[in-house]
């Protein structure tokens, strides 16, 4: 029979939101117990931070920006559970039941508490091609990149939209592997949309001005980035060979071995779902909250 472990808080999660909570409440004086499915703290934005596989020159200032997060993660009296996955929750009537899968094997939780931190998840988005050997996440990419210092041995084609699109991009022109093309299937409607709410884009001029650099980088280096496309194919036998895509109403094509796309994330709702959690559909982002 498996051995019912208690803690007064739980968390799931150790990225930068799990961090910083389970941070608060030690300073609190309590000791929360902290599942993470990662080997080391940080989540995905910080990922592999205290032990950094690529320099800043690669990654970028803002990648480093956690290291003291994860230093005062990694020294507080938290009980932090790495290679965990938390896989059930049911409600209870005096606090939460959690099922939890180790190395070690299975473990049956109670906590009075519970705080989920499981974070975001990349939005998928069939297309032609899209199930091809070659066609993979750019939020796969990074993994590979934060983790194992890993770059494409060819230059990839970048299709999708969102700031990980023009990340990636960069990080790959500054390690030396820059892309061949990147495709922005942003619907141009919303960048004129932002330009009619200039209160809202003077608040977020910090990271528009960080996309812009990024762009003004990536064109410099004459890696073509088209916006304003609006068809996307991947082609091939066995493999990716080509990609199609529709740019100003005609369609072009380019050799390719390996295509990267992201359109956006959304949050990861599965444990939320098991415990009935009201959610509402957000336009904005096209997802449930």
């Amino acid at each position: 029979m498996t051995e019912l472990r208690r803690a007064d808080v739980a968390i799931v999660g150790a990225g930068p939101a799990g961090m910083a909570a389970a941070v608060r409440l030690a300073e609190a004086g309590l000791r929360p117990v902290v599942f993470d499915l990662n080997a080391t703290p940080g989540g995905q934005v910080y990922r592999q931070l205290g032990d950094p596989q690529v320099d800043a020159v690669v990654m970028g200032e803002d990648y480093l920006r956690g290291r003291t997060l994860v230093e005062t993660f990694t020294r507080a009296d938290i009980d932090y559970r790495p290679l965990s996955r938390v896989w059930w929750l049911g409600r209870e009537s005096t606090g939460y039941a959690l099922g939890v899968i180790t190395q070690q094997g299975a473990q049956s939780w109670h906590v009075d508490r519970l705080i989920l931190a499981s974070g975001a998840m990349e939005r998928g988005w069939p297309f032609s091609g899209w199930q091809l050997p070659g066609v993979m996440t750019a939020g796969a990419a990074q993994i590979l990149l934060k983790q194992g210092a890993l770059v494409p041995c060819t230059s990839a084609v970048l299709a999708g939209s969102g700031p990980l699109l023009y990340l990636l991009a960069w990080q790959y022109l500054r390690a030396g592997q820059p892309p061949a093309l990147v495709l922005d299937l942003a619907p141009e409607s919303g960048y004129r949309a932002l330009l009619r709410q200039p209160l809202n884009a003077w608040r977020g001029r910090g990271y528009l001005l960080k996309g812009l650099r990024m762009v003004a980088a990536l064109r410099r280096a004459g890696i073509p980035v088209l916006q304003g496309v609006d068809g996307l194919q991947a082609e091939g036998e066995n493999a990716v060979e080509r990609v199609r895509y529709r740019h100003r109403g005609s369609w072009k094509t380019l050799p390719a071995s390996l295509l990267l796309t992201h359109f956006g994330v959304v949050p990861e709702p599965q444990l939320a779902r098991s415990l009935n959690l009201p959610h509402g559909w957000e336009t904005g982002q096209q997802s449930f909250l």
